[in-house]
């Protein structure tokens, strides 16, 4: 199994390596190539007209001639090599470099990879790393964000190019991206090696309401987050599984939120005092009343405030979740970050943030994972709502236009099903529906049962 692992700087593609090496079966080899292992990050980096050269000496150094030399393969091997650089407020890529036909042909005729994979993580660790560094890179959110989409992009073009040709078990007109899987480093280790090691394993998108049970735990009520921890746990063990929360960047915005609230609560304190009255009229419509909000805010509160983001902020994770995780280490337990940065990402056209980048970039990239399944499995979709959550809607809508198989776990106590937002109704084998999933043995049975079903529904048998 020969493997190229992408992803931009701030990924740490050694400590995955070296976490997914230490968790391979017994017996099992791994050799790694690293083909940035020559490149100076405090001379070369600043050198960017001469950065293709520099790049493909060291890949030739510390790719080409040792797997060349090398005289017995292992079970897999890795080649670590970022797809693109941002230097100087410009892309470099050096497979589109002069050297491109070289890096090419080895590639493509020698090397012979099987995959592709592009590693991501939520651009606030990355950003932490890169400052961390004993160069102190620094990039803003916004950067990371492009520079995590292009390093996709480029992932799926040199798999098309390069990747060994074999029987694939899915056909390519609905699996489009088989070759370059985009996988988060906090998914667990058994994801990716299912991935490439057990094709003919069920591929699932875990999709589940985020935001209620997010809400629900900050008021101290823990059971939705609970059992949906419990859900995600079962169907990581069951089959290779993409998670959603794996990269978890919308709580920024909610930090975000909380600090204008904060700060236009201080004003408004400030203001009555000085003037006796208010900032806002209670006839003003929401819709000016935030637009107002956003005035004030960029033009007399502090423009370079800094944020804290917790890791109590994030989705919860169990010390086993994140042990045995492709980066298996914990998120900092707090983090500084830019307020301008935070609102450049999370703020979109006319205060609208729903259409924020980074709203976008969260649809679009679960969209990614949906194509990268067999099927979909929606837990409680209408939990502590009178309609699906948007989430779940949106995902279950995106695998039928896609033809994806879609299972949904439904608890009768929640809201019907009936009038789904996608137009359509649920044919029966596609819903399982009980009552009382708020118990742990019906929970499990449940559990169960969809692994059954989709396993009899399911047939990727290698040939």
């Amino acid at each position: 199994m020969r493997i190229i692992l992408a992803g931009h700087s701030g990924i740490n593609k050694k400590s995955v390596i070296n976490s997914l090496s230490s968790q391979l079966p017994k017996g099992v080899t791994v050799q790694a190539y690293f083909a940035e292992d020559e490149i100076r990050p405090d001379v070369d980096l600043y050198r960017p007209n001469e950065l293709g050269t520099i790049w493909y000496n060291s890949f030739r150094k510390h790719v080409v001639q040792p797997w060349r030399n090398s005289r017995q393969a292992s079970d897999i091997e890795i080649i670590s090599m970022h797809l693109s650089w941002y230097v100087a407020s410009h892309f470099f890529s050096p497979i589109l470099s002069n050297n491109r036909s070289e890096i090419f042909e080895f590639l493509r005729d020698d090397f012979k990879p099987n995959f592709v994979i592009p590693l991501i993580d939520n651009v606030y660790r990355c950003q932490k790393r890169m400052w961390d560094h004993q160069i102190r890179f620094y990039f803003r959110l916004g950067e990371i964000l492009r520079w995590r989409n292009l390093e996709v992009i480029l992932a799926d073009m040199l798999a098309d190019a390069v990747a060994e040709p074999q029987h694939s078990l899915r056909s390519p007109a609905s699996y489009p991206f088989e070759r370059s899987p985009v996988f988060a480093i906090d998914h667990p280790v058994t994801s990716l090696t299912r991935y490439v090691l057990k094709p003919e394993e069920p591929r699932v998108y875990l999709s589940y309401p985020i935001t209620e049970p997010r809400f629900l735990g900050s008021t101290g009520d823990k059971s939705a987050i609970l059992e949906t921890n419990e859900f995600r746990h079962y169907f990581t063990k069951a089959f290779t599984a993409f998670d959603p929360v794996t990269i978890d960047e919308l709580p920024l915005k909610e930090i975000a939120d909380q600090h204008d609230l904060r700060r236009i609560e201080a004003a408004q304190s400030l203001q009555d005092a000085l003037f006796g009255q208010t900032l806002f009229s209670k006839a003003e419509s929401d819709e000016l009343k935030q637009a107002r909000l956003r005035t004030f805010l960029s033009t007399w509160l502090d423009k370079d405030a800094r944020l804290t983001l917790r890791s109590s902020d994030l989705w919860p994770r169990d010390d086993s979740e994140v042990k045995y995780s492709l980066i298996g280490t914990p998120p900092a337990p707090e983090q500084e970050l830019s307020y301008q940065e935070v609102r450049g990402i999370t703020v979109g056209g006319d205060s609208d943030d729903e259409h924020s980048e980074l709203a976008r970039q969260v649809r679009l990239r679960d969209f990614r994972l949906i194509d990268q399944s067999d099927c979909v499995i929606v837990f409680r979709p209408t939990r502590g709502k009178e309609r699906w959550s948007d989430g779940t809607a949106a995902e279950a809508r995106y695998a039928l236009d896609t033809r994806k198989r879609l299972f949904v776990i439904h608890d009768e106590k929640d809201a019907p099903l009936r009038s789904p937002p996608f137009g359509q109704d649920l044919a029966e084998h596609n819903r399982v529906e009980v009552s009382g999933l708020e118990n742990e043995e019906k929970r499990s049975e449940v559990f169960d049962q969809v692994q059954n079903l989709i396993r009899s529904r399911l047939n990727h048998t290698p040939t």
